[in-house]
């Protein structure tokens, strides 16, 4: 089974440092599966890239592509098999030659897999390749499962729809490419981060008391300066891995703007999304009196409005019993999968988790390749998620035993004193 991994190169610097990682000697069996169109040494094929860039006068921007083809371990595929088809993977995306490009098989690993590096200029024409929204369906992985099963190997599991789609067999649901996924996050984090500014701003005097509104409620707050839309501020939200700038979550939500809110009056000062919450409430106070439809919709936008909108008395009550309710979910999900009975084997978990954390830290050291160093942080995240969520376990039952121990002295007590 073949399957595509996207990814970018943006700088010149990041494009120099992935020609020579995928072109590692130590990775490629000292070369012998170095090939393209590009040169076989990594100052020649940067080289070929750079001139092909100088020519057409477009050294800026995004400066390559790296895509990553993987084959699953029962497909057993050695690494002849794997240029063979990373060479098809080439002609078939690129019929003309028209692009610079550099194909590496790896067979370090215990899943051999092959990186494909190709210039974003294209060396007859001058136009820089652009990766559009549903290439990966409609195209990219689509010549690879054609590839593979002329070489009877497993195709990802995933039909094609009347108009070219991808889509997951026996299921109808759209496969979520890397690119829409990272889309769907950002969405999702610049969703949290307007909805608590628009609640801070009818709370704050002042923008450095909406900083530390948002802080207090989590984000990370990090100011700086592009020189295209000047002073911003990343917030990011607690439990995301990456935040959004103010100036990519609309223009009601630039620094400046936001400075204009806090000084403003309260009528003036709401937000896009506020706007549509005091436009749904108006909707919700001007139904039937008589009817028990007002009464369970008022009541439901009372028990949600804690989180998407200003908090009601009480409100910060309910969010700490929301947020002690997920970590006894997580609690009961772990003891429920490694299904502890001694404190000797929780211990015991905590330990293999620091030993594994301390190889994943030292491979992260060594590691260049960015998206092998990506997979390795979601590794670290993971792994520090299920050793806190242990180590909440572990104190629970000392205390516990604390309680236990305290009980039955006073028993005891209780029985000399009679």
């Amino acid at each position: 089974m073949g399957t595509l991994k996207l990814g970018h190169v943006k700088t010149r610097q990041h494009l120099k440092d992935s020609i020579a990682y995928v072109m590692r000697e130590s990775k490629t069996q000292k070369g012998k599966h170095v090939f393209g169109n590009s040169g076989h040494r990594p100052d020649l094929v940067l080289r070929t890239f750079r001139e092909t860039k100088a020519i057409w006068g477009k050294d800026w921007g995004r400066q390559a592509y790296h895509y990553i083809l993987t084959f699953a371990e029962e497909d057993q595929v050695d690494p002849g098999l794997a240029q063979e088809i990373t060479e098809a993977f080439m002609a078939a995306l690129f019929p003309e030659e028209d692009h610079d490009w550099v194909g590496c098989v790896h067979t370090d690993t215990e899943h051999v897999h092959s990186h494909i590096i190709f210039n974003s200029v294209n060396r007859n024409t001058g136009r820089k390749y652009r990766y559009e929204k549903g290439d990966w369906e409609k195209t990219i992985q689509r010549i690879a499962d054609e590839i593979c099963q002329r070489h009877h190997l497993r195709t990802i599991a995933y039909d094609y729809d009347e108009s070219g789609k991808a889509v997951k067999k026996d299921a109808g649901a759209k496969i979520a490419t890397n690119h829409e996924k990272h889309d769907q996050r950002r969405k999702r984090t610049a969703d949290l981060v307007r909805q608590d500014l628009d609640r801070y701003v009818f709370q704050s005097g002042s923008f450095e008391e909406l900083l530390d509104l948002m802080r207090a409620d989590g984000h990370k707050a990090r100011r700086g300066v592009s020189k295209k839309y000047g002073e911003y501020v990343t917030f990011t939200p607690q439990g995301m891995d990456r935040g959004v700038r103010t100036y990519a979550l609309g223009e009601a939500y630039t620094v400046e703007n936001l400075k204009l809110r806090v000084r403003g009056p309260k009528k003036e000062r709401a937000g896009e999304g506020e706007k549509a919450r005091l436009e749904r409430a108006r909707r919700i106070a001007a139904l039937p009196a008589a009817t028990y439809r007002r009464r369970y919709v008022k009541l439901i936008y009372v028990a949600r409005r804690w989180k998407n909108g200003s908090p009601f008395p009480g409100s910060s009550q309910y969010k700490r019993a929301v947020i002690e309710a997920e970590k006894v979910l997580e609690e009961y999900n772990l003891l429920k999968k490694m299904s502890f009975k001694t404190k000797g084997e929780i211990k015991g978990f905590l330990e293999g988790k620091d030993l594994e954390l301390k190889e994943c830290y030292q491979g992260r050291k060594r590691c260049q390749d960015p998206m092998e160093r990506e997979a390795l942080e979601r590794r670290i995240r993971e792994k520090n998620k299920q050793r806190r969520i242990a180590r909440r376990i572990l104190r629970q039952v000392e205390s516990f035993e604390l309680e236990e121990s305290r009980k039955g002295k006073e028993t005891k007590e209780h029985g000399k004193s009679k």
